[in-house]
């Protein structure tokens, strides 16, 4: 019997026997302003909930903002991330500013330096505890720090985070769009358990937002695409 992870987003485990196969690690793919941010907070919500240890690494929104989009979901971080049930890793500040916010205790030096990635994601781990959930947003932002040239350091560096990551009992969502190298993506779908496509179109009389399973390891899936309505609040299959 496969143990499931409840993915948070409302009516959507149905489509997945109960949610995401535990310690298994799920790509979430879509072009900007598709929902990517928002399906990782509600995902990291409901574990929040569940009293389970989240780990959230930021490559593309400053914490501060971050933190905002985790009220409009509905998570009041403050007591979880001082009680170390929530850790968010910095890794915007440094790259683009020069300095880290002072509240933020984990944050990378350096995110073009892989073992900077790995240092910290170790040592929030450790802090946190196993059986959780971990959100990379984005990989993408990672993948661009480095040439095709050198593409198979970042290959192996993934490989490691993931198989850490399952050992420790986390669930993970790995966060990649269009900007990834085609060649790397197809690595990155081969080498995780799941991938996950948001889309939002816009053609006929009206725009949609549907997601696709396209695969999720262990799992008798739904086919196609699945609408879903987003707002503030967050997002909720329509069918």
């Amino acid at each position: 019997m496969i143990e499931r992870v409840e993915s948070g987003i409302k009516n959507l485990d149905i489509h997945m026997e109960g949610g995401f196969p535990k310690g298994m690690s799920v790509v979430l793919y879509g072009l900007p302003g598709t929902g990517k941010t928002t399906f990782c907070l509600q995902f990291v919500k409901k574990g929040l909930d569940l009293r389970e240890p989240c780990v959230y690494i930021t490559f593309d929104m400053f914490p501060r903002d971050l933190k905002t989009k985790m009220l409009m979901v509905g998570i009041d971080y403050t007591n979880y991330v001082d009680s170390n049930q929530l850790i968010l890793i910095d890794g915007v500040s440094k790259r683009r500013i020069g300095i880290t916010p002072e509240e933020e205790r984990f944050y990378i030096e350096d995110p073009r330096d892989l073992n900077s990635i790995s240092k910290t994601l170790m040592h929030a781990l450790d802090t946190a505890g196993k059986n959780g959930r971990l959100v990379v947003d984005s990989w993408t932002s990672i993948s661009l720090n480095f040439s095709p040239s050198q593409s198979l350091s970042l290959v192996r560096f993934t490989e490691a985070l993931i198989l850490e990551a399952r050992n420790r009992g986390y669930t993970t969502l790995i966060v990649s769009d269009f900007a990834t190298d085609e060649t790397l993506l197809k690595i990155l779908r081969h080498i995780c358990s799941g991938f996950i496509e948001l889309r939002f179109e816009t053609e006929g009389e009206s725009p949609q937002r549907s997601l696709i399973i396209h695969n999720m390891q262990f799992t008798n899936h739904r086919l196609g695409k699945i609408p879903f309505n987003m707002n503030s609040s967050g997002i909720e299959i329509t069918k």
